[in-house]
């Protein structure tokens, strides 16, 4: 996220690109707090999640990200990298002793 962050600042588009940054957080961290940062985009998204599991709900909304902005060069090539990496970037899906925030598993990409 950071990098995902720094790259839409770096190009002078981080204003343009907030929204899709929010709901890629959001895809990340499901909580009230980052729901709220999607604004007028918060009605649908719950709609679309509401009663699914946090993993469905995942691929939801990475599957909405990818259909809505997979043509911006800048989410793209970062959409790309989480479908590459899919296993081990959502391994806390499936494996409940896996942090979200697991530094091993985040080191493991600065390679």
């Amino acid at each position: 996220m950071k990098d995902l962050t720094k790259k839409a600042y770096d190009s002078g588009r981080l204003k343009d690109l907030m929204d899709n940054i929010d709901l890629i957080n959001f895809m990340f961290f499901q909580t009230p707090e980052n729901m709220e940062k999607l604004g007028s985009n918060a009605g649908s998204i719950k709609k679309m999640i509401s009663g699914k599991l946090e993993k469905e709900a995942t691929f939801i909304i990475m599957d909405t990200v990818r259909d809505l902005y997979s043509c911006d060069p800048i989410i793209g090539k970062f959409l790309r990298f989480v479908k590459r990496n899919k296993t081990e970037i959502f391994r806390y899906l499936v494996d409940p002793d896996m942090n979200k925030t697991n530094n091993v598993a985040e080191a493991s990409f600065l390679r």
